[in-house]
């Protein structure tokens, strides 16, 4: 495996241990063989290229290197090998959290038909059935990912009056999901602000929140 194929597959590990389905309450501790399976469902590499024993190797050595990392964690033994794990938020920062769209920045990835399918959403959404079906345990899901954004906006290199600004917005939404009746229109207008979409993991965050109406 060379350099550049190591560098995609620690990608590809985290990213399968960060992944959270819509349908999943909160991330689980998986042991090595289902995280692998998990890997390989979305490689477009052949089944009968893939190197099984040596994969494992390799997998292994990552999974230990991010676990000393403080990306992930381990249970039961402190090698991936033998272990369950979990992926830790600072793994999650790492892998899908931290992108920032520099909107002076030329070469910046254009998301602004996403915005617009996303105002489209939040246009149609039902309040009313969103609240119905905001369970306890889905408002810990979207409390999780708020604290994750406020950490990834904190760390990242966008300029001080961008990071103080959607700092702020997070804040209040992470103090308004503790209310006992979330007022939702307010939360997803606060993440709905340009200094917080600029963030790529706020629209994960909001496409959480308004699936929950669907």
């Amino acid at each position: 495996m060379s350099e550049f194929d190591r560098g995609d597959y620690r990608r590809a590990l985290l990213g399968e241990l960060a992944y959270l389905p819509d349908d999943d309450e909160l991330h689980e501790w998986r042991g090595l063989n289902d995280v692998l399976v998990g890997v390989n469902r979305w490689r477009e590499t052949p089944a009968e290229e893939i190197d099984g024993p040596a994969e494992i190797e390799v997998a292994v050595e990552i999974l230990d290197d991010a676990y000393k990392a403080g990306l992930i964690e381990f249970r039961g033994s402190n090698s991936a090998r033998n272990a369950e794990m979990m992926i830790t938020h600072q793994g999650i920062l790492e892998t899908n959290f931290s992108a920032y769209i520099d909107p002076d920045d030329d070469g910046h990835v254009d998301h602004q038909s996403e915005l617009d399918d996303l105002q489209k959403k939040i246009d149609s959404t039902s309040w009313t059935g969103l609240a119905v079906a905001a369970s306890p345990a889905k408002i810990a899901i979207i409390r999780e990912k708020s604290e994750a954004l406020y950490q990834a906006i904190m760390q990242s290199d966008a300029d001080l009056e961008t990071r103080t600004n959607a700092c702020k917005r997070v804040q209040a939404v992470i103090l308004l999901l503790e209310a006992p009746n979330s007022p939702w229109p307010e939360i997803v207008s606060l993440l709905n602000h340009p200094s917080v979409t600029a963030f790529l993991a706020t629209m994960n965050l909001l496409q959480f929140i308004l699936g929950m109406a669907n």
